[in-house]
Parts: C-alpha cells; structure tokens; sequence
C-alpha cells in the first residue's frame, strides 16, 4: 500500500469533505484548511513470519496525519476529535487522542493523528505455469 492508496481510502469513507485537500508527503501552509499524510518513522515492533515475510498475511503502513483546522481553537479541537475517530474504521491510531502541535505564525491550528493502515498482500499464484495449462 502507498500513500495514495491510503489518501484514496479516506477519501472514500468520506472522512474529510470532498473540497477539503489531502495530500501525500506535503502539506499547504498557505491555506487554513488542509491535510498531510506522511509514512511515520520510528521504533515499531519488528513483524516476522515463521518461514519468512512471504508468510505474513498482511502489511502495516505507518503514517502520520497533519491537520490544518483553521483559526478558531474550539473548532479545530471538534474537528481534530471527529476526524480521529472516524479513523478507526480504516487504521488504528498510535494515541489515545489526536495530538495539538499548536498555532502556527498566521494563528491556524495544527494537529497530528498518528495511525497504521492494515492492508492484506495481494496472493501469489503458487502454481506453476504448466499447471496452468492443464
């Protein structure tokens, strides 16, 4: 899973509204209103599969969330909490809540939610190609 597959699955489950922008690796600082997703690093709990990282059923894709939510701290704390926990029908967030990282220089509040994608790895075919044929 990349980053814009997750993008797309937000989108979809119509987390934030439709003019609302979301974007992968960046964020606008020019606009009051906007959303960053970027791959979180860190310490993680290593995940290994007996026979391999071929056996593993499914992959987790670490992300960071940054808010933009405007100028009103009141409505930024509402929307920052909706948004959180509206991620928990597509990811797990790290927190218990979203984190304030505070005011930037022209007064917009920023936040950050914290979360792992859960996605399934494509099956690979373990036939071979005369099998196939068969």
């Amino acid at each position: 899973m990349k980053l814009t597959n997750a993008i797309k699955t937000i989108r979809e489950k119509a987390i934030f509204p439709q003019a609302f922008p979301i974007t992968a690796h960046t964020i606008s600082r020019n606009q009051e209103f906007a959303a960053g997703l970027y791959l979180r690093r860190g310490a993680r709990p290593l995940q290994q599969a007996v026979g391999g990282d071929k056996n593993l059923p499914h992959k987790i894709l670490p992300t960071s969330l940054l808010l933009r939510l405007g100028s009103d701290a009141n409505k930024a704390e509402s929307e920052a909490n909706r948004i959180y926990a509206e991620f928990f029908s597509i990811a797990k967030p790290i927190h218990d809540a979203p984190i304030w990282l505070g005011a930037d220089a022209r007064g917009v509040f920023e936040y950050v939610i914290e979360a792992d994608f859960y996605y399934t790895r494509p099956q690979r075919s373990t036939s071979t190609p005369k099998e196939e044929q068969k």
